[in-house]
């Protein structure tokens, strides 16, 4: 599938006719510095472990958390906005003597780069993607969106060791600009005609997309990762805890091409080699690596599953059940209410509930067997974070209390770690690996 597509030099902009992009990605930095942009490896196969990708090392957060820095900030009208990258938390002020884009050092706040707000096309500041914020591009990218009007905005891609730009796109607000771990660029969004899109940029330096083809709008979820594996593109959904669970696109990486074997609406679950495809009205089908047929059973929609501790696991708002790969059958079925989150940390399968009362449990994924703890009431804004070595970290508003408490969980027994409580913060947010206290006027980072 081809596109028309006219350009200028850096800074410019590009227009496609076929799909949503109205920006293009330059082959240097800024001021025509160039890109130190390496190819990473490829996504993991669907046949290896299925572990969650946790963020916080198991060396983290055993004793107590101390906050270790704090900074000055506008979180009453969102003029300045957080995210977190494993190199430092990222800091948007929208106005003041210090506008623009900061990286601070996660030790102690120092600061590593800043870009001006005037270097953003317009001026009129950065915006950040708080939550899955890192997960849109592979390590050493920081994604930033810069407001141009109330109905677009400017996608940029910067170096996370100085702010340099690498690459920038113009597109609708609803848009999104996801990167993979081979540095390939994925573009979704509105063309001109209104009709939605997805196109792919081999690299940071393509100034005209490898493919372009048509997508559903409500195929991208906030929470999307892009993976390539198998020769195919996929747009894979990941809970809280890092565990990978279903996945809404699948074209071919050559193409584009939808898979034949993906219904409009639906969506699938990796299982090794095979898929199992979930319809709009709940028809279940296995399919082996062909796409072959090896079963098709009617078991109702479901709102997430996963493959887990070598079983796949499907959730439909409080109802939970196991079924049998080799026909589709029910194995077992249980009520955990809502708000649910499973993963699976050293072939254990940890379940984590956060609807009003916070609840943890290892799953016997066999029998189906899960005794669930109580750690006391859970706020609903609760940030929570597995450790890599299977311990629950949690923050949130403590019940009649004022300020913030966080706390460290043997999930599954009534063991708490520690816990600590931290006046004058509103808010809690965890950032890649990291817990942010916030206020109106300011924020802490614990450590």
């Amino acid at each position: 599938m081809k596109s028309s597509m006219r350009c200028r030099a850096l800074g410019v902009v590009c227009t496609l006719s076929m799909v949503m992009l109205a920006g293009c990605w330059p082959a240097g930095g800024e001021n025509g510095v160039s890109s130190s942009q390496s190819v990473s490896e490829s996504s993991p196969s669907p046949s290896e472990a299925t572990t969650a990708r946790t963020k916080v090392p198991a060396s983290a957060y055993r004793t107590e958390a101390k906050i270790l820095w704090q900074g000055s900030g506008n979180f009453n009208d969102s003029s300045t906005t957080l995210a977190g990258v494993p190199e430092g938390l990222l800091v948007s002020n929208a106005g003041g003597a210090e506008a623009g884009l900061f990286l601070h050092s996660w030790e102690d706040g120092s600061r590593k780069w800043w870009i001006p707000v005037d270097e953003g096309l317009g001026g009129s500041g950065f915006l950040l993607q708080k939550e899955y914020y890192e997960d849109t591009v592979p390590a050493g990218h920081v994604p930033v969106t810069v407001p141009l009007t109330r109905s677009r905005a400017e996608q940029q891609i910067r170096d996370v060791k100085d702010g340099a730009l690498l690459g920038r796109a113009e597109l609708e607000r609803h848009g999104a600009v996801l990167e993979a771990e081979s540095g390939a660029l994925y573009v979704a969004g509105n063309d001109d005609s209104g009709t939605y899109g997805l196109s792919r940029f081999e690299s940071l330096g393509a100034t005209s997309p490898q493919w372009s083809g048509a997508l559903n709008a409500g195929q991208l979820e906030t929470n999307s990762r892009v993976l390539e594996r198998e020769g195919r593109t996929e747009f894979c959904e990941f809970n809280k805890l890092g565990q990978e669970g279903l996945c809404t696109v699948s074209v071919s990486l050559s193409d584009g091409s939808s898979a034949s074997w993906l219904p409009p609406g639906a969506k699938f679950l990796r299982i090794g080699e095979k898929k199992l495809v979930i319809d709009e009205r709940g028809s279940h089908t296995l399919l082996d690596s062909a796409g072959k047929e090896l079963w098709s059973r009617d078991l109702g929609k479901v709102e997430w599953a996963h493959h887990i501790a070598g079983s796949v696991i499907l959730g439909e708002k409080s109802l939970v059940r196991r079924i049998d790969l080799d026909s589709g059958a029910s194995q077992w079925q249980d009520s955990w209410g809502e708000a649910s989150e499973l993963a699976e940390i050293d072939g254990k399968a940890i379940v984590v509930r956060t609807h009003e009362v916070l609840q943890t449990a290892v799953l016997d994924v066999t029998t189906g067997r899960a005794n669930f703890v109580d750690h006391g009431d859970a706020p609903p804004s609760a940030a929570i974070m597995l450790t890599a070595d299977g311990r629950l970290v949690v923050a949130g508003r403590g019940t009649g209390e004022s300020g913030l408490y966080a706390a460290a969980i043997d999930p599954g027994t009534g063991q708490q770690l520690w816990q600590a409580w931290y006046d004058g913060y509103e808010e809690v947010m965890a950032l890649s690996g990291h817990l942010v206290l916030y206020n109106q006027t300011g924020f802490a980072v614990l450590g």
